[in-house]
């Protein structure tokens, strides 16, 4: 067998799992790999782009990156990457017709208007004694039921997985 041979490897996707499954495969198989990236637009990463709308900027969708609770995913795009990341401090807003409202607002912060129109539910707490209060005692019994044959058919699963991956069957 020749072990000189270049293994092709086409990837659907230039977004960042593409980009980061690319860098990996590329890291961990150095020369015996090349890889395509197929991308139907003209950027890679596109979706982290901010769009335009009259003199605004606006983000498609959050797409932050929670620091300190992903050190390892900054380090990798800062070094590896070389993506140049700015640290800002975003406010997120709810747009709720026409009405821009902090998302950590109680709802007396809301503007009147959106107060009326809106059902704001109470927020109530179910001691395990008062369950049957909410819910009937036969499908109380239903869902033990119910959750002990899904957990049995887990385990199953899971241990002709483990002789699956081990070949012990």
């Amino acid at each position: 067998m020749n072990n000189n041979k270049i293994f092709k490897i086409r990837i659907i996707g230039a977004g960042l799992y593409g980009c980061l499954l690319a860098f990996h495969l590329k890291s961990k198989f150095k020369k015996k790999i090349s890889i395509e990236l197929i991308e139907n637009s003209n950027d890679v990463i596109s979706n982290y782009k901010s769009i335009k709308l009259s003199d605004v900027r606006l983000n498609n969708g959050f797409h932050g990156i929670e620091y300190p609770r992903a050190k390892s995913l900054i380090k990798f795009l800062k070094n590896d990457l070389k993506f140049n990341l700015i640290k800002s401090y975003n406010k997120r807003l709810l747009c709720i017709e026409n009405h821009l409202i902090d998302y950590t607002y109680s709802k007396f912060k809301w503007p009147s208007k959106l107060k009326k129109n809106f059902y704001f539910k109470n927020k109530i707490t179910i001691e395990k004694k008062d369950i049957e209060k909410f819910i009937s005692k036969d499908y109380l019994q239903f869902l033990k039921k119910l959750v002990k044959d899904i957990l049995i058919i887990l385990k199953k699963l899971i241990i002709t997985l483990y002789l699956g991956f081990f070949h012990l069957t």
